[in-house]
């Protein structure tokens, strides 16, 4: 891990999220640990995008107690009756650690759970998003397939909530997307061999 830092700090590289997680991939170095945060599902002004909050929050000024403005919620797994390995943390919350690595170059692939064209795995897993039947609105985000538990304990409470996207038929095609099928996920990075050599 030193020398993969050490190579790090002599190279341009890229940093992505992997959500459901408190741990990088081994080929990727940690920057922060977080949990995800966003606007609460059951609010119409709600943000739309998922941020991965910092488990250690610093301060400016700031005046305690609430002022108007927008506010920043927790979220949650939301996956009673689904995949088993996201039944085991149905109500947890989602952590999430942002990771770095020398490849310049990071996307992620919705539908596909692994990577082609030279691109190489950080992770996999499966898109979710807030339920369709609420009104706040949330983004799609590629979760781990092997999730972990935050650190905050079970339990519902106030904030975004993810669930599994699952396909519908119609403007969507089938095949080759299946109605009702969980749809997969991969994070991928890509460096040429230019970039990578003199790191060898």
């Amino acid at each position: 891990m030193d020398e993969l830092r050490n190579q790090l700090s002599r190279a341009d590289g890229s940093t992505y999220i992997r959500w459901g997680r408190k741990t990088c991939p081994k080929d990727a170095v940690l920057v922060y640990e977080g949990s995800a945060g966003s606007g609460n599902s059951l609010h119409t002004g709600a943000a739309a995008n998922t941020l991965c909050l910092s488990n250690k929050p610093e301060w400016n000024e700031y005046i305690d107690g609430f002022q108007g403005g927008t506010r920043i919620y927790g979220a949650e797994y939301w996956a009673q009756n689904t995949l088993s390995k996201f039944n085991a943390v149905h109500n947890h919350d989602v952590p999430c650690v942002v990771c770095r690595i020398r490849h310049g170059n990071v996307m992620m692939v919705p539908g596909q759970n692994n990577c082609r064209g030279g691109y190489t795995l950080q992770y996999s897993g499966y898109l979710m998003a807030g339920n369709f039947g609420q009104p706040g609105t949330s983004e799609y985000i590629c979760m781990d397939r092997e999730p972990e538990k935050g650190n905050s304990g079970s339990g519902e409470k106030p904030g975004t909530k993810f669930l599994s996207a699952q396909g519908e038929c119609g403007t969507l095609e089938c095949p080759p997307y299946v109605e009702g099928r969980e749809i997969t996920c991969a994070v991928c990075s890509y460096t040429s061999r230019a970039i990578v050599d003199p790191l060898s």
